[in-house]
Parts: C-alpha cells; sequence; structure tokens
C-alpha cells in the first residue's frame, strides 16, 4: 500500500485498529479468568464487551467507507497482548499479579487512545464528520476504561500487592 495521501494513512490505520479490536475480544476473556479481584474482573468484563461492540463500530466504519480491512495485522497490539498474557499467567501474590494485569491493560488502552485520537483528528481534517463523532465515542470509552483500572490501582489495589 503506498501512502499517497492523509487518507491513505487514515485508511490503513483504521485497518490496523479493527486489528487491534480484533486481537483483543480473543484475549480478553483468558485476563478475565486471570484476574483475582472480584472489581477487576467486573471492569475487563464490561470492557470486553464494549471492545466487542468497538470491533463491530470499526468494521461498520470501513464498509461504509468501502474500505476492505483485508489481513491487515496490528503487530503493536499483538505484543502487548503477549505482554498482557504473559502477566497474568505468572504465579505468586494475586494482588501483585492483578496489578500487573491492570499495568499491562493499561498499555493497552494508552495505546489504543493513541491511534483513536489520531484517527479522530485525520478523519475531521478529511471531512468525515460523521466518522469522527464516531471514533470520539470510541475514544471516550477507551479513557473511561484506563481511568477505571487507575482508580481499582490506586485506590487500594497497588497497597494491597505491597
Amino acid at each position: 500500500m503506498n501512502l499517497d495521501n492523509l487518507r491513505d494513512v487514515f485508511h490503513g490505520q483504521m485497518k490496523d485498529i479493527y486489528s487491534a479490536e480484533k486481537q483483543l475480544v480473543e484475549a480478553m476473556p483468558a485476563l478475565m479468568e486471570a484476574a483475582s479481584n472480584s472489581e477487576l474482573k467486573a471492569l475487563i468484563k464490561k470492557h470486553y464487551e464494549e471492545t466487542q461492540a468497538q470491533y463491530d463500530t470499526v468494521r461498520q466504519l470501513l464498509d461504509d467507507m468501502d474500505v476492505n480491512p483485508g489481513n491487515a495485522k496490528c503487530d503493536a497490539m499483538e505484543g502487548l497482548i503477549k505482554e498482557a498474557k504473559d502477566m497474568a499467567s505468572q504465579k505468586g501474590d494475586n494482588d501483585a499479579r492483578d496489578a500487573g494485569i491492570i499495568c499491562a491493560a493499561q498499555k493497552i488502552e494508552h495505546y489504543e487512545i493513541a491511534t483513536y485520537g489520531s484517527l479522530r483528528a485525520w478523519a475531521r481534517i478529511l471531512g468525515e464528520t460523521k466518522v469522527a463523532e464516531t471514533l470520539d465515542e470510541l475514544l471516550d470509552q477507551e479513557y473511561d476504561a484506563d481511568n477505571a483500572m487507575g482508580t481499582i490501582a490506586e485506590g487500594w489495589l497497588n497497597e494491597e500487592a505491597m
């Protein structure tokens, strides 16, 4: 694929986030199962349901723009998921592992926040107003998930893990 203009970059990154969301839908049940804390499990479950909807939403946006995601693969998300699964499989103290799971999950959220933020900005520049509005909603969901995980970690879990 040539990157001849911003629209090419935009479409390429839309394909990338589609792959990222697909990989997350497949990986999140394992993280949910590995979490020991009931609040963390519930938060991961809630965001898993949002992620499923995000995956469908991104697919619809691609369809509406007549962009085929093809076999695009988000290598960054693959690495982030591997790191999260590695953390989730560690033996030892449950609270310490849960703190590590939150860290890995927040890395994923920050990647998604960066991607959705850029996509939204590009959609606005390209005159894709409805797409930009939808991407803004997805971005808000990622911020909310990140903030909720931070609240659990900083509220008490990190102290318990000491």
